[in-house]
């Protein structure tokens, strides 16, 4: 109940916690695109792994916060998830997957437009069922 409250409640403490997830996408965005341009290296693949452990962290406590968690990886915003935390954990591991992660992009815009006209409203963003 507490995490739905985080991901989905309206009252400053959940506000402050859904900009800081939206700090952690715009980050991992500008991280995609800056390193799209980089030479393979040895501190690519641990940001990688460190990027992909928080994000299925983020993962895990948005599936939790649903009211039906399995139902929540039929969300097409929760397959992309899982696809770009995959390819960051195989990018860690030396393969390149970089253009999957941009996919990350999508999730970005949805979350946004989702925060953005959720300001005051009492309903979730369609495809956001709590």
């Amino acid at each position: 109940m507490q995490l739905r409250r985080l991901f989905y409640g309206h009252r400053p403490a959940a506000v402050a916690f859904q900009s800081g997830l939206l700090a952690i996408d715009l980050a991992a965005i500008t991280y995609f695109v800056a390193t799209s341009f980089v030479a393979d290296a040895t501190w690519l693949r641990v940001v990688d792994l460190l990027l992909g452990v928080l994000l299925a962290l983020e993962f895990l406590g948005r599936m939790l916060a649903h009211r039906h968690p399995m139902a929540y990886i039929d969300n097409g915003a929760a397959m992309v998830d899982l696809v770009v935390i995959a390819s960051l954990f195989v990018s860690a591991l030396g393969v390149n997957l970089g253009f999957l992660r941009v996919l990350r992009t999508v999730r970005l815009l949805r979350f946004t437009t989702c925060w953005v006209n959720s300001k005051g409203a009492s309903q979730p963003c369609a495809g956001t069922r709590r």
